[in-house]
């Protein structure tokens, strides 16, 4: 049985330019780019994830076990990246949660560990706020 079967309730942080989604640290949730995207500032398990590239190139989605305050694009190693093809969509939901002790960041960006923003990617993470 995987992780979304087995606990009670889990969390969704949707980002796209229909949907407006403001968290609690006031940040406009409509798209991932190079901006780095807090999920939460406290540990959380990362259950899954949708990825939409609009761009006609690929693109990575950089995953930080951290609150975005400690991250710096480009310089800080991200602790996961995920390729998605060019004008492609990517999802997965994990077996196994993958815990992120200090917080949950993430970005999108035109290279693995670039600092140089993709257009717009949309989606979803799937997560369960642990702090």
């Amino acid at each position: 049985m995987g992780p979304l079967k087995s606990l009670d309730a889990y969390d969704v942080r949707t980002f796209n330019g229909l949907r407006t989604e403001v968290d609690a640290n006031g940040n406009i949730w409509t798209g991932l780019n190079a901006t780095v995207r807090e999920v939460t500032p406290t540990s959380a398990l990362f259950l899954g994830y949708l990825f939409n590239n609009t761009d006609g190139a690929r693109i990575w989605v950089q995953i930080f076990y951290r609150p975005a305050t400690e991250v710096a694009l480009g310089t800080t190693p991200p602790d996961l990246t995920i390729p998605v093809g060019a004008s492609g969509s990517v999802a997965w939901d994990f077996v196994h949660a993958r815990l992120a002790r200090r917080g949950f960041s993430l970005a999108a960006t035109t290279t693995e560990t670039g600092a140089t923003g993709a257009t717009t990617v949309t989606g979803e993470i799937l997560y369960k706020q642990r702090g």
